[in-house]
């Protein structure tokens, strides 16, 4: 009984087994006592009716309710003095036919008269002195349109309910046969709806912890197990995110860290073994640039990370975005200087406010402009401005380079992606700041993206809302 499939089964069974119980009890052991009910609510009900129209001395009204009463529902009705005379009758009367039987239907009268008498009215059962049925009778005093007092008898023969209980019997044994085979059908199809996608699910589970991180359930149901296999395949979805950030992580620490640490170990150890007194300085120097070369790396590379995992917390605040991209742009001043690169900025005379983690907006900002004095050749021009447009800002770089081609776009913001159209670094890059602005731009919820065009140079731009 360790499968789900079992015990609903079992279920559906012990489901018809109680079943079967209340049907058997209700039909078989209450079922005369229900009926005894039936039929004496149904007298009383007819004699309620009867008294009223004959006390209010409606004769003629009464005389066909009774007839009426007497032939639709077979019940006989009389109407005695105190004296057991029979005033009126309709239906099978206990008094008719005095000659067989007549002795036993005195008697009859004889006790239903005097119990009436000392109570009023009387309810109880009598065998037909010639038919040997069971009869229902019901008598009550009641006044006559004259005052004087008399009896309304109602008379209702019981059927022999034995046969009707044995047939019921009967059907019951061939309903417990169908309800056992259609709860087995019923309860099989439900277990193989519901044990399915739990099967699927736990073969998927498996899959996985085996390693296959790409199994995914596909389920079309909205109830439990339909949000169960969902969120399933959300958490398959995140651990192949964090195992592709895994990888990338190592692919950028072997892809970065291999040249520099390369050269570190090799002219360390050219210092350690043959440098002279005049070229060990520059072999230090080379070690010193790598090293710092090597930290940039692995910044950058823990940032990327971060972002990418979602691991990175932003701490939000309201500033002038405008004074910012300033501030920002003097600190390369003296780069362009060095490459024969100017800069130029355009802003909005009011101060354009948003709310963002200004760190990390500087650090796009650094990237952006860092990426730009790599694309911008001597003589050429860097343009910045900050511009509102529609209740938001509008952050642009615009270099003068050669462009980039379209089969590129799409691929700029990816990690060590480099244009053929890239110039000899000014900056010393990594190749993962474009990848980190997107990151940090997609985690702000702010647009972005690139305009470029052969020989027009690109616009790198990102906008955010004004607060």
């Amino acid at each position: 009984m360790n499968k789900i499939s079992h015990k609903l089964i079992l279920g559906m069974l012990s489901l018809t087994a109680i079943t079967i119980i209340i049907l058997w009890l209700y039909q078989v052991v209450f079922l005369e006592s229900h009926y005894l009910n039936i039929k004496t609510n149904d007298v009383k009900k007819e004699m309620t009716s009867l008294e009223s129209l004959y006390e209010k001395g409606q004769l003629d009204d009464f005389q066909n309710q009774a007839e009426n009463i007497a032939y639709a529902k077979n019940i006989g009705i009389e109407l005695l003095d105190l004296n057991g005379s029979l005033l009126y009758s309709a239906g099978d009367s206990l008094l008719q036919g005095q000659g067989q039987g007549g002795l036993g239907r005195s008697n009859i009268r004889d006790t239903i008269i005097k119990n009436t008498l000392a109570e009023t009215e009387y309810m109880g059962s009598m065998t037909h002195p010639r038919f040997n049925t069971e009869i229902i009778i019901y008598s009550k005093l009641v006044l006559s349109p004259d005052s004087s007092s008399q009896i309304l008898l109602v008379s209702l023969p019981i059927e022999n309910i034995s046969e009707t209980t044995a047939i019921i019997k009967q059907q019951i044994f061939y309903l417990i046969g169908i309800l056992i085979l259609i709860s087995i059908i019923i309860g099989t199809f439900i277990s193989k709806t519901l044990v399915k996608p739990i099967l699927k699910l736990n073969e998927s589970v498996q899959a996985m912890a085996a390693g296959d991180l790409h199994t995914r359930i596909e389920s079309h149901s909205k109830d439990e197990i339909g949000r169960l296999t969902e969120n399933f395949n959300i958490m398959a979805d995140e651990l192949t995110r964090i195992e592709s950030l895994r990888k990338d992580l190592i692919a950028n620490v072997s892809h970065e860290l291999r040249t520099p640490l390369g050269l570190i170990r090799g002219y360390a150890e050219m210092v350690r073994d043959i440098s002279s007194e005049e070229k060990r300085a520059d072999h230090l120097n080379v070690i010193i640039n790598e090293s710092e070369r090597l930290s940039v790396v692995v910044d950058d590379i823990l940032d990327l990370s971060q972002l990418q995992s979602g691991y990175v917390t932003l701490r939000k605040e309201t500033f002038d975005v405008t004074e910012i991209v300033s501030q920002t742009l003097q600190k390369y001043s003296l780069t362009g200087e060095k490459n024969n690169i100017s800069f130029s900025f355009s802003s909005e005379d009011e101060k354009l406010l948003i709310h963002a983690d200004i760190s990390k907006i500087e650090q796009v900002l650094h990237n952006l402009i860092a990426n730009a004095l790599n694309h911008t050749p001597q003589k050429g021009t860097i343009r910045v401005s900050v511009r509102k447009i529609e209740g938001k800002v509008k952050v642009e770089i615009h270099d003068s380079g050669a462009g980039i081609p379209k089969e590129d776009i799409k691929h700029i913001w990816e990690r060590y992606y480099k244009s053929t159209k890239a110039r000899k670094n000014v900056i010393q890059g990594t190749g993962l700041g474009l990848a980190i602005v997107r990151e940090i731009l997609k985690s702000h919820d702010f647009r972005y993206g690139v305009i470029s065009e052969s020989g027009q140079g690109s616009i790198f731009y990102f906008e955010a809302e004004i607060v």
